[in-house]
């Protein structure tokens, strides 16, 4: 547990850090709703000003969950300023 924290506290550290550009890298194939580094974006960038999603595993997709790929990428499920790719 000791561990998990002080990395938490590295990633909220740089996160604060106004020169960041912060890259929240989602993976596609788990629930977008699960993922925290979004709120942590969001957090520490309220207006989306240095935030980029970046969406990987998109070739592990579901059948049936394409749909929630779509939404991400055309910036309406968890939108963000800069969008996601």
């Amino acid at each position: 547990k000791h561990v998990i924290s002080m990395v938490d506290n590295l990633i909220d550290k740089y996160l604060q850090q106004e020169r960041t550009i912060v890259l929240a890298v989602i993976p596609a194939d788990i629930d977008i709703a699960v993922v925290d580094i979004l709120e942590r974006a969001q957090k520490a960038d309220p207006n989306g000003d240095r935030t980029i999603g970046v969406l990987t595993k998109v070739d592990k997709v579901s059948a049936g969950e394409e749909e929630q790929v779509i939404n991400v990428l055309q910036n309406v499920l968890k939108p963000l300023k800069l969008g996601a790719l």
